[in-house]
């Protein structure tokens, strides 16, 4: 235990795990984590950096702080902290209620009796704590000696909550189109849960039911909001309105509203027999109106590839607008079988089929977080700001006192910035030579 404790308090040890936390978090800002992308950059990620999209596989660097080896950093980092906080508690309890001894500062002779002494001193602040013998001790801010021991305490609080949010955290993210219903149980498009978190589904089913992007005149994303509409027990139903970066608490779970967002196509293909098949393309919102996005389908009814890309607004007016134009190309293999640009509810041929634009819906995705621990954190910060006050605002200041015969000799120990204090001990000794007369 004590080879444990030395290794892992020393210096090299300490700044390791910093450097190593550091790095992770910049691993994190570096490489596309699951939840801050769509799969379509994931994918894109994946396959222009194929080297380490192999090692995020090992590693699990796409969800850096569920993954184990972010566990075990925490936990070193804990011990770490534990084993300093303790040392820190002890020397705070030592020197808050150390008995005065001999000390080899300059002593100044006071020419005055122990209760004018203590009057005074009291009068200042300064508290007797201790006293042996022909010694006594007084201290103003005692307090003050616990600074250090918070600080590490908010530290530790702040490691142990942070290890039991990354252990047993559940994300789940789907995206839904308008009117689109998620049932009680889904299942999640991307699901990420911490070691020791167990399963996480929705109590009750959503509804989708609307999605409206808002613009600037640049064509950059104002805002996005989303109604939801959530489907409790016994016919009870909430109707939330979800904005980026607003949380919505439902039954303990938070929802919010991802930054990714598009468009849902529907197209009713009919081939020559006269069978319909329809097909759902969903798109990533264009980003400017003359830039389209782009797509690649594959449906298990058709044997064909489906090529596309849609266009915001066919008139290149308005980046939210009701009138998309969606563009089809239909390959077998490389050879191009059709091509065809549509409106909602146009119809025209591609390739062996007769093609019409049934319609289009805005979809949009939706974040569930459940997490425990967080007011721990806050907590934590609260108590690392009380620490770092005692610290720095309130540092204690010792006056050791020496009885020899009728005369008494005090010693003055500031803890920190005497020369701001200085003033302090000159008017104490001011009003004891009043006294003394």
């Amino acid at each position: 235990m004590n080879f444990l404790k030395r290794f892992l308090v020393s210096r090299k040890t300490v700044l390791t795990l910093l450097v190593a936390g550091i790095a992770a978090v910049s691993i994190a800002y570096i490489i596309p984590q699951r939840f801050a992308v769509s799969p379509a950059e994931m994918t894109a990620w994946q396959s222009k950096y194929p080297i380490p999209a192999k090692i995020d596989a090992i590693l699990q660097l796409h969800q850096v702080f569920t993954s184990w080896w972010f566990v075990v950093l925490l936990l070193m980092l804990l011990l770490s902290l534990l084993f300093s906080c303790s040392d820190q508690i002890v020397r705070a309890f030592q020197r808050t209620f150390a008995k005065p001894r001999h000390q080899n500062d300059r002593e100044i002779f006071l020419a005055c009796g122990d209760k004018q002494l203590s009057q005074i001193v009291g009068k200042h602040g300064y508290i007797k704590i201790g006293q042996a013998e022909t010694r006594s001790r007084f201290v103003k801010n005692p307090w003050g000696y616990w600074g250090n021991a918070l600080l590490h305490v908010g530290f530790v609080i702040i490691i142990m909550a942070s290890l039991f949010i990354v252990l047993t955290q559940k994300r789940g993210m789907v995206n839904l189109a308008e009117e689109e219903i998620f049932p009680a149980g889904g299942q999640w498009q991307t699901e990420e849960r911490g070691l020791l978190a167990g399963s996480f589904f929705l109590q009750d089913a959503l509804q989708l039911k609307t999605v409206k992007p808002d613009f600037w005149e640049n064509g950059d994303l104002k805002q996005l909001s989303a109604t939801v509409l959530f489907m409790g027990p016994e016919e009870r139903q909430t109707t939330e309105q979800l904005i980026i970066n607003k949380i919505v608490y439902y039954r303990g779970v938070r929802v919010y509203l991802s930054r990714f967002f598009g468009m849902e196509f529907l197209v009713s293909l009919l081939n020559d027999e006269g069978e319909h098949i329809g097909i759902r393309m969903d798109f990533e919102h264009p980003v400017r109106l003359d830039a389209p996005s782009y797509g690649t389908f594959r449906f298990n009814e058709l044997s064909f590839l489906v090529k596309a890309k849609c266009y915001a607004d066919s008139d290149m007016r308005d980046m939210a607008g009701d009138n998309p134009q969606l563009v089809l190309r239909l390959l077998n293999d490389d050879k191009l079988l059709g091509e065809l640009s549509l409106k909602i509810g146009e119809t025209g041929r591609l390739g062996p089929f007769q093609a019409r634009l049934v319609g289009m819906k805005r979809w949009t995705g939706l974040i569930f977080v459940d997490i425990t621990g967080m007011p721990f954190v806050f907590f934590a910060f609260f108590v690392i700001i009380v620490g770092s006050g005692l610290t720095y605002f309130m540092p204690p200041r010792e006056l050791l006192v020496r009885q020899e015969g009728q005369h008494l000799y005090l010693t003055w120990k500031p803890g920190r910035f005497p020369g701001f204090y200085k003033d302090e001990l000159d008017n104490i000794l001011g009003q004891l030579k009043e006294q003394a007369g």
